[in-house]
């Protein structure tokens, strides 16, 4: 699973993308993607799944140009687009304060009201079993989605209340492994965890 970088209500600005969610990656953003899809080994067939955003679609797209083996399925998948707002204009006000740092740290702590957002265990939870349950033994799968939901999965790794994690940005973010059915999360060079 990897970011493409949701940087609307975030305080720094992404050069890979603009800032508006109808935004389409720019020149160097589909270089990355389709570089990233030319290194991706072959001997597996891989399946994309991109959120509704239209730069998650066409970085997805980009990828599969770059793939040289075979290409499943592409499919938008409503869980990667910010599933755990159950009131977003509430939420967005908020992040448009205070930044995407505290929000994480706020959303972890367990600030905001349950009418507001899905708590930030349960949505690492449901995140965490889809990409589980939805594991194909021979495909290699690749969730095309925004920062929240990255830093969701990082969670595992890194204690994201105190901000010890660095922000993904566009391509960055975690890998599943699964070595005979026992699971781990690989958040960077330094940290896996086994998760099931």
């Amino acid at each position: 699973m990897f970011c493409d970088s949701f940087k609307t209500f975030n305080k720094r600005r992404n050069k890979r993308c603009n800032t508006i969610a109808t935004s389409i990656i720019d020149r160097e953003g589909k270089k990355l993607a389709v570089d990233f899809g030319s290194k991706l080994p072959t001997n597996k067939k891989i399946r994309l799944f991109h959120s509704h955003v239209k730069r998650c679609e066409e970085t997805a797209v980009c990828i599969k140009q770059g793939f040289k083996g075979d290409v499943s399925e592409i499919i938008v998948h409503n869980l990667l687009t910010g599933f755990y707002l159950l009131n977003p204009e509430s939420i967005l006000r908020d992040v448009n304060k205070i930044g995407s740092l505290k929000f994480i740290s706020n959303w972890f702590s367990d600030f905001y009201q349950d009418n507001q957002l899905m708590t930030a265990l349960k949505a690492r939870k449901q995140m965490t079993d889809y990409i589980i349950q939805n594991y194909d033994k021979d495909c290699l799968d690749i969730y095309v989605t925004h920062d929240w939901n990255i830093v969701l999965l990082l969670s595992h790794c890194y204690n994201v209340i105190e901000n010890n994690y660095l922000w993904p940005n566009y391509m960055h973010g975690v890998s599943f492994e699964n070595i005979q059915n026992d699971i781990s999360i690989i958040c960077d060079t330094k940290s896996k965890i086994k998760i099931f």
